[in-house]
């Protein structure tokens, strides 16, 4: 059974070349445990290129969170004696593929959300300068009549 030991310890700045540069110091069978945090997805895809990546489940792995002395020195040693066990409570790591289709759909929901508030503003206007239109919401008819009484109200009159 090989025993694993804390190999390296770094502080590395939030770019991927620097990430890059420093995974390709390590032997290709090392593991990694990465705390779970905002950047865990970026870190995650570009180490697990090389490595056996594992994320930390914080929550579960509460020896962190409840340490009296906080530094990253005390995490990383409560991080790497569960791994040299065989036991850390990990986190799903999404596939890239996901991720890319999951940034598509709250991107479409943003536009929606953003089209809904373009339309509730234009009928608040509308509403506020007291301008009644009869034809159907957000038709042709409906824009052409809008515009014409708007440019049709007197200018002090508009809101």
């Amino acid at each position: 059974m090989k025993m694993e030991v804390l190999l390296r310890e770094e502080r590395l700045k939030n770019d991927p070349d620097m990430i890059e540069k420093f995974s390709d110091i390590l032997s290709p069978d090392t593991g990694m445990v990465l705390e779970s945090s905002s950047s865990s997805h970026c870190m995650c895809s570009i180490h697990s290129k090389r490595h056996n990546v594992i994320l930390s489940n914080s929550i579960k792995k509460k020896e962190i969170a409840s340490a009296k002395v906080k530094t990253n020195r005390v995490d990383t040693l409560t991080l790497v004696n569960p791994l040299r066990g065989g036991y850390i409570p990990e986190c799903y790591v999404t596939p890239r593929r996901t991720m890319e289709l999951r940034k598509l759909i709250r991107y479409g929901a943003n536009l929606v959300k953003m089209r809904s508030n373009v339309k509730n503003y234009i009928h608040a206007y509308l509403s506020m300068n007291n301008v009644r239109i009869s034809s159907k919401p957000f038709t042709k008819k409906f824009l052409d009549e809008a515009r014409k009484k708007v440019n049709e109200m007197p200018e002090g009159r508009k809101r």
